[in-house]
């Protein structure tokens, strides 16, 4: 019950995991009007748009993440109205009937190829 308010002090989320299917923060964050810096696994394609809503780091080295940081840090004004912008279609694509109807297609898709 705490964690909404906690992600709301934040000013973006730097997400360092590169062993993750699905991390609902990245839709959190988003959906606060936030950027998000994380590596290319995942949600991360489909969701975050670099030079936009946040950076996707490529590499998995230290100072290519402290690059996509500084960059989003110097141009925070730009991201943050981008990921303002961008609520809607997130809530859209990320929301909860979204996800739920995403589930239950793909296990039809899945138990179809049986």
């Amino acid at each position: 019950q705490e964690i909404p308010g906690l992600l709301s002090l934040m000013d973006l989320v730097v997400h360092t995991s590169y062993h993750e299917g699905g991390p609902r923060v990245l839709p959190q964050m988003l959906l606060m009007g936030k950027p998000v810096i994380c590596y290319a696994t995942g949600l991360a394609a489909e969701l975050i748009r670099p030079g936009v809503n946040g950076e996707i780091v490529e590499s998995l080295d230290s100072d290519s993440l402290i690059a996509a940081f500084r960059k989003v840090v110097v141009g925070y004004e730009k991201y943050r109205e981008n990921c303002l912008r961008g609520i809607p279609q997130i809530a859209e694509e990320c929301g909860e009937q979204r996800m739920i109807a995403d589930t239950v297609s793909l296990y039809k898709k899945l138990l179809g190829s049986f």
